[in-house]
């Protein structure tokens, strides 16, 4: 069996070298966001050849902070939802703040 690319690489987070990490293969990217995949894109997909640039303008995105006041990215607001299901969800990592 051929190895795939890594660029195919599904969606996977893992905590791995003292890190949460979150990966995605841009070509799985882009094919996700196509709507003939169920992406969000409306009448639009992304060209082929441009996945790279794709991801990258995906990666600037997440990045990019909201409004004036919130210096906090959209992935960082994501993160703090995530890590609010953890806690509600009953992870033994936590201890009440005293």
């Amino acid at each position: 069996m051929a190895n795939k690319s890594p660029k195919d690489s599904p969606l996977a987070v893992k905590v791995a070298g003292g890190k949460l990490v979150i990966s995605i293969g841009i070509n799985t990217l882009a094919w996700a966001c196509d709507p003939a995949n169920g992406g969000k894109l409306g009448g639009w997909k992304v060209k082929e050849g441009s996945e790279m640039e794709w991801a990258k303008d995906v990666a600037h995105e997440m990045e990019h902070e909201e409004g004036d006041f919130d210096a906090q990215s959209r992935v960082g607001k994501w993160l703090d939802e995530m890590a609010d299901c953890a806690a509600e969800n009953g992870s033994g990592a936590l201890e009440e703040n005293s």
